[in-house]
């Protein structure tokens, strides 16, 4: 990735990496699904899909989050350009 700019960092940036034990389609669907994103995205308190059905192109995620001290409604508009899951992989 390009640099922001070309202004040296006065930090170096902060890299982790975490081992998943289980198939990339089952961390996808679980990463996707907005009824569990409460589970891992601070500030999440209620998510769904705007219609019945599995992921797919087009879909909205609606989503309720904690900001200022408030709830407020967020709306996601195609945020699954690769519905179905990631590409198998070897």
């Amino acid at each position: 990735m390009p640099p922001c700019s070309a202004r040296t960092a006065d930090t170096p940036p902060v890299i982790t990496t975490t081992d998943v034990d289980r198939a990339a389609a089952d961390v996808f669907a679980y990463a996707t699904d907005p009824a569990r994103f409460h589970e891992w995205q601070a500030g999440v308190t209620e998510g769904h899909l705007d219609r019945p059905g599995p992921v797919e192109a087009g879909a909205r995620c609606l989503t309720t989050r904690r900001i200022g001290g408030a709830n407020r409604a967020v709306a996601a508009r195609d945020i699954y350009p690769m519905a179905g899951g990631p590409a198998a992989t070897p």
